[in-house]
């Protein structure tokens, strides 16, 4: 079998991976309700603690390898050498990924001891495991990309995305639990990324090079550094949780936090659209004042996407989960707060990635996950899950205002912080002041339409959406609807106004 990847793809590019990161967000947003219904609020947040710990070794087994794919074997001279160096690469990230995975199985159980996870530590096994397969195939899959497989790559994401919804669902239904979840997507992941790196490198060969090997540990593990740095500003407070709140409320903000993770499904677009030219488009000549319109405009969407996530958030679980997780339904605002945080760190962040080096972008990111973990240590003892949430706060807020700075003292880009700040005041207090989902889910409902035709008068009113770009970018029309409304508002009230 071949992947043929030097054929014309039959699907458009944009449409496959839009398409494909729909269906992976969309797929595992379908499981939660199916867990929630399946697992107490004590079973779920052992879950959500098992995945913490398996988001971190994620990070370490990913090795930067496919990093590493992008930067070394897309900008070869011609197609033998881009071969030769994928070859290579693979070859050496196949061998450090057998001594990692060994490695991550001997030092498994005594971090599974110090989390005092209940998870059965074969099921915790079998997940870390797959880890290395999948990086392997991650790499794979990014040398489907460069070389135009557009219709491969969806076809692989979208197998693999079936697969584990559906094993998810069967291992709930059978009554396997949070073992036989772990354990069938395990597995799953293990068929589909082993086949998925068999056939890129069955196209490419296996070698080895002292080059490439030293070029992985060079390029690859200051990447490493960066996402271990990303994940105690996400999943890793779970850790610092551990013997201060009880399973069930972790289980509870690990729904919310899941659950809000729909934000960024929203927003995905927008950086699929923006993130690839956004350094070419700052050092332009009008490169400041775009990037600062664009910003603006990210940011609107951003308050939208959070804002239907915190009012709909609770009348799905008030509608669809059992009583038993209505206690989640306080954490929705918060947790989409945290959304937001850290995407507004990645909107801004364009000056600080046209540096020269990397050291910008790796000081700011230090400098707020140690305001994370001196937060975790101080406020988690007394608070519980609300210091957690105040410390992963503080340390995207201490990288947003870093990257800002950045931003306008280097290149001098005019972030309309003032008209962004009231929109999000505005929202925040529309948020507040919705009625409960309990008891009350079509005064919510209701409420919502409301909220939406404010914060788009507001954006409206603030400027924020002023010279939007062309309409053909999906991730625009919400936009333009929120400025429609907010101009047919205003000149329905300056109607009344002049008949009066």
């Amino acid at each position: 079998m071949s992947l043929d990847i030097d054929k014309r793809p039959v699907l458009p590019p944009a449409v496959a991976y839009v398409g494909s990161v729909f269906l992976e967000r969309v797929f595992s947003f379908i499981t939660v309700p199916l867990m929630a219904v399946f697992l107490k609020p004590g079973e779920y947040g052992q879950y959500d603690r098992a995945v913490s710990l398996i988001d971190f070794f994620a990070v370490i087994t990913a090795l930067g390898l496919a990093d590493c794919v992008v930067r070394f074997v897309t900008t070869a001279p011609d197609e033998n050498a881009q071969k030769r160096a994928l070859s290579e690469l693979l070859g050496v990230g196949l061998a450090v990924a057998c001594a990692v995975g060994v490695v991550s199985q001997l030092v498994l159980p005594y971090l599974v001891a110090a989390l005092h996870i209940k998870v059965g530590l074969v099921a915790v096994r079998c997940s870390v495991a797959a880890l290395s397969v999948v990086a392997l195939a991650d790499a794979s899959l990014c040398w489907v990309r460069f070389k135009g497989r557009s219709d491969t790559y969806f076809l692989f994401v979208a197998i693999r995305a079936v697969a584990l919804a559906c094993a998810t669902i069967l291992a709930l239904t059978g009554g396997y639990g949070v073992e036989g979840i772990m354990i069938s997507n395990a597995a799953l992941l293990i068929a589909i990324s082993g086949v998925t790196f068999a056939l890129v490198a069955h196209e490419s060969g296996l070698g080895f090079s002292e080059v490439r090997a030293r070029q992985l540990f060079e390029y690859g593990l200051p990447l490493i550094g960066a996402g271990l740095l990303m994940f105690v500003l996400g999943s890793c407070n779970r850790w610092f949780l551990t013997d201060r709140v009880s399973d069930a409320e972790i289980g509870y903000f690990g729904l919310a936090s899941r659950l809000s993770m729909m934000v960024a499904v929203g927003f995905a677009p927008f950086i699929l659209w923006w993130g690839p030219k956004r350094i070419a488009v700052l050092q332009t000549a009008e490169g400041a004042a775009t990037t600062a319109r664009v910003w603006g405009q990210g940011v609107c969407l951003l308050i939208l996407a959070a804002a239907g996530v915190s009012l709909a958030g609770p009348i799905f679980i008030e509608l669809f989960l059992p009583k038993a997780y209505a206690p989640a339904e306080a954490f929705m605002p918060v947790t989409a707060l945290l959304q937001v945080l850290a995407t507004v760190c990645v909107l801004s962040n364009s000056s600080v990635y046209a540096r020269p080096t990397g050291v910008p972008a790796l000081a700011v990111d230090i400098t707020g996950v140690v305001g994370a973990l001196v937060g975790f240590y101080v406020l988690v003892p007394p608070y519980g899950i609300a210091g957690a949430i105040a410390a992963t706060a503080l340390g995207h807020g201490i990288r947003m205002v870093l990257l800002l700075g950045h931003g306008y003292a280097v290149s001098r880009i005019p972030f309309p912080l003032v008209p962004a700040v009231a929109t999000v005041a505005v929202a925040g207090l529309i948020v507040w002041a919705a009625p409960a989902a309990h008891g009350a889910v079509i005064a919510r409902t209701i409420w919502m339409a409301i909220a939406v035709l404010l914060i788009g008068r507001v954006m409206w009113f603030s400027g924020l959406l002023q010279d939007l770009p062309d309409w053909h970018v999906p991730a625009f029309r919400v936009l333009k609807i929120a400025r429609s409304w907010g101009m047919a508002f205003r000149e329905s009230v300056a109607r009344v106004a002049s008949r009066a």
